[in-house]
């Protein structure tokens, strides 16, 4: 569908995908040209998340909209976050710490933002950006499953068989008819490709020394599964019409259901290896890595492009697919 002038914007919009407050008004602005049956998408979006439109959206008036809608949206996947990472005693000392200050340093909320939602736009890109993370998953499985650094094992050995996303990720790659890449193979993304040899370089590198910069890439990937990821199984699940249990890799189980007491634990784990395993070099050098596999995360979301565009279409997706999915019998 074509996107047209704004027909809503957010007088005080809160955070859409981790997004900031202009960019997100600007982003369901777009959303909610898109039509379905006549409706303008901003009363879908409202319908959607449960949110009266009398109260906070109108079609006739675009100035007025949601002034602060309760909804998923508003802070999807921060909320509870914020309350496990406030409530953790582990995460306010030693190398959990310093890892959780990387998220203000290496991470790029919006980039990470506006990906997540267009990879919502169309089954063909969500399975695009589905083999690139299955790629990076099945390299890190495999350096963790090889390491001989006694700091990486202490962790990957507790925790490794909750964590593990490559065999989740291949069902999702295989319902939307995409072919999982064999380990070793070269992927046609480069971004992906530079992801992936960087995790290897990391392994190679903790072998030789003992250290442990393979736990770097394990806190940005598993942990922003952990806390984030699974918020957006739903709208994933809407947007692009996937089965009841899609997507699987966001599913951890019995450990994800106890979010705060797994992530608590991991936090320990780590604080515990770097106190007793690793030199404070050593321990510099596991921060360090974390921002590089920001850095590679964030080109793996922004490659394919039209990152604006195709958000705007993802977030629409989300709306009517959920109204779908509601107006479907028991």
């Amino acid at each position: 569908p074509s996107l047209g002038p704004p027909a809503m914007a957010l007088q005080r919009p809160t955070r859409v995908f981790g997004l900031g407050p202009a960019l997100a008004a600007r982003l369901l602005a777009r959303a909610s040209t898109q039509h379905q049956r006549g409706q303008p998408a901003c009363l879908l979006y409202c319908r959607a998340m449960d949110v009266g439109t009398s109260q906070y959206c109108t079609a006739s008036t675009p100035d007025k909209a949601a002034k602060k809608p309760r909804t998923w949206f508003a802070n999807i996947g921060e909320s509870e976050s914020k309350k496990i990472m406030k409530a953790s005693s582990a995460n306010k000392r030693g190398l959990a710490l310093r890892l959780d200050q990387t998220l203000k340093s290496g991470h790029d909320m919006r980039v990470f933002g506006l990906g997540t939602a267009a990879s919502m736009v169309s089954r063909e890109r969500y399975g695009r950006f589905t083999s690139s993370m299955h790629a990076a998953y099945q390299a890190m499985e495999d350096a963790l499953d090889r390491s001989s650094s006694p700091a990486v094992m202490s962790v990957w050995c507790e925790f490794g068989d909750d964590l593990r996303r490559k065999a989740s990720l291949e069902a999702d790659l295989e319902e939307v008819g995409v072919t999982p890449l064999v380990s070793g193979a070269v992927h046609p993304s480069r971004a992906t490709n530079n992801y992936v040899q960087a995790i290897y370089a990391a392994a190679e590198d903790d072998n030789a020394t003992g250290g442990a910069r393979l736990l770097g890439h394990v806190y940005v990937r598993y942990f922003a599964d952990l806390f984030g990821g699974q918020a957006l199984a739903g709208p994933t699940r809407w947007a692009l019409q996937l089965a009841p249990n899609s997507p699987r890799h966001y599913d951890f189980g019995p450990f994800g259901a106890n979010r705060r007491e797994s992530i608590e634990k991991i936090y320990a784990a780590l604080n515990e290896t770097a106190e007793k395993r690793l030199s404070a070099e050593q321990v510099d050098a596991v921060v360090d890595e974390a921002k590089r596999a920001f850095a590679h995360n964030a080109a793996v979301y922004a490659e394919d492009g039209r990152l604006y565009t195709d958000a705007a279409r993802g977030l629409a997706n989300v709306a009517l697919g959920y109204v779908r999915q509601r107006r479907q019998p028991v």
